[in-house]
């Protein structure tokens, strides 16, 4: 397990935590080999603080105020741990190290992304599918834009994709395709939305649109395992997506939040931001450069030819 937590908007902690022979070196290494962001590694600090935590000789073995000081200063640190923690363990230890909000990350992830895709703002997410429901939700009931209830998308595509419209209570139209592939991003027909998930490249944002892309599966430029996000330059839309993906919440204890928005349940966990953040290097050349990336073709079935979606 591999957690990232930011300790306010410039200093880093970056803690590992694993099984022996799990990679967590390996990990190290490829952090420290950022050209990006710096780090200094304090190796089985972890099992140091499980086992010290309450004793008088914390500091000097664990070098506690060696590494407070540094964050202090605008130092970045990795600490990592052969202890198999459980979340309480993982939490407690945190709380030693932090004094400000831990999922600053998953804004920095969001910055990175909007710099190389060329959009204003971007909204990250648990995967796409939920992207792609987000958009089309705000701008049939909250932007009220749509001028037709018919939202049409070609017939080989995902599946999940019919699926967020009828979620989002519009109806699916069917544009043939040839063959039996597609390639790159297509918009949602009737709508400013784009379906971006076989589309990662550099300076890919097209204005005044919803753009969802995915980070879900093998075949994907940027391969997190799982997650999405929405490329938007509209600031009204920006500000109602990073709620409605986290319950309506604000980003502040939901001991201080007023509740006045329904949501959902959507957001992207800060480790998978950290990780994505890290994996953005391989988007720019050793000048700093940004990268194009060729559109993925990937096989479909003809989702036209099911009920279940023509209702």
């Amino acid at each position: 397990m591999n957690s990232f937590f930011n300790i306010n908007d410039n200093k880093n902690a970056i803690i590992v935590v694993g099984l022996p022979g799990s990679g967590k070196t390996t990990l190290i290494n490829y952090i420290q080999n950022n050209p990006f962001k710096k780090y200094k590694a304090y190796d089985s600090w972890l099992s140091c603080w499980l086992n010290n935590r309450d004793k008088s000789k914390f500091n000097a073995e664990c070098r506690y105020d060696e590494i407070i000081d540094l964050l202090n200063n605008g130092g970045n640190i990795i600490i990592s741990g052969f202890i198999f923690c459980n979340e309480k363990m993982l939490k407690e230890c945190i709380n030693d190290l932090e004094n400000n909000k831990v999922y600053n990350i998953t804004n920095e992830f969001e910055q990175a992304l909007a710099q190389y895709t060329g959009a204003k703002y971007v909204v990250t997410v648990d995967n796409m599918s939920n992207a792609l429901f987000l958009a089309l939700y705000y701008e049939h009931y909250i932007n009220k834009s749509l001028k037709t209830d018919t939202i049409t998308i070609p017939s080989r595509t995902y599946p999940s994709v019919p699926c967020e419209i009828i979620h989002a209570g519009l109806k699916v139209g069917w544009k043939s395709v040839e063959g039996k592939t597609l390639t790159g991003a297509y918009q949602l027909e009737g709508s400013n939305i784009w379906d971006s998930a076989l589309t990662f490249t550099a300076n890919m944002y097209k204005l005044k649109s919803h753009m969802c892309i995915s980070f879900t599966g093998p075949y994907k430029h940027f391969k997190l395992s799982k997650g999405g996000a929405i490329l938007t330059d509209n600031f009204k839309a920006y500000n109602w997506f990073r709620r409605a993906r986290y319950s309506g919440r604000r980003e502040c204890s939901y001991h201080d939040d007023n509740f006045d928005m329904i949501g959902w349940n959507f957001y992207m966990m800060p480790e998978l931001a950290a990780r994505g953040l890290l994996l953005m290097n391989q988007f720019y050349d050793l000048n700093g450069d940004k990268k194009v990336n060729k559109d993925l073709t990937l096989p479909y079935p003809d989702l036209s030819k099911f009920k279940i979606y023509n209702k």
